[in-house]
């Protein structure tokens, strides 16, 4: 396997664990209002306020965030110089990648899909430039459960 085939195949399902495990929580007040924003750099999903199941995606900052790991992810995969390993093992470690980017991304991903409402862009449009925003790690799914 090429190192640049190999960077792509280890540095995709790795941007997508990161995308579920490893983002920020954002909650943006306005009086006695709240709501919790989750994405990083950019927040892109959020419990809706219509239903109890359901949730609100905004789909450029999806993509954005997505980018931004992916790009974090191929920095890491070149940095570690695990394509310098020989082709079995440089397969293995990708198919292992794929295993748990698959199993993170059904954990993660199918509770938005009980019913999602997908717009454009922002998700706190409600609250104004004026809401006070607190920010913080967020280790696990971008759900909050």
């Amino acid at each position: 396997m090429s190192k640049l085939r190999f960077v792509v195949a280890a540095a995709l399902p790795l941007a997508l664990v990161l995308l579920c495990w490893l983002g920020m929580r954002t909650v943006v007040t306005a009086g006695s209002e709240s709501l919790s924003l989750y994405g990083f750099p950019l927040a892109w999903v959020a419990p809706s306020g219509a239903a109890s199941m359901a949730f609100d995606i905004a789909a450029g900052p999806l993509l954005v965030d997505l980018a931004v790991y992916l790009a974090l992810s191929a920095a890491l995969v070149a940095l570690a110089g695990v394509a310098r390993a020989s082709a079995s093992r440089a397969r293995a470690t990708s198919i292992v990648l794929w295993v748990v980017a698959v199993g993170s991304m059904a954990w993660c991903v199918l509770p938005l899909l009980m019913d999602p409402h997908v717009v454009a862009w922002t998700l706190d449009g409600y609250f104004g430039a004026g809401a006070a925003r607190t920010r913080a790690l967020q280790l696990g799914p971008p759900t909050g459960h």
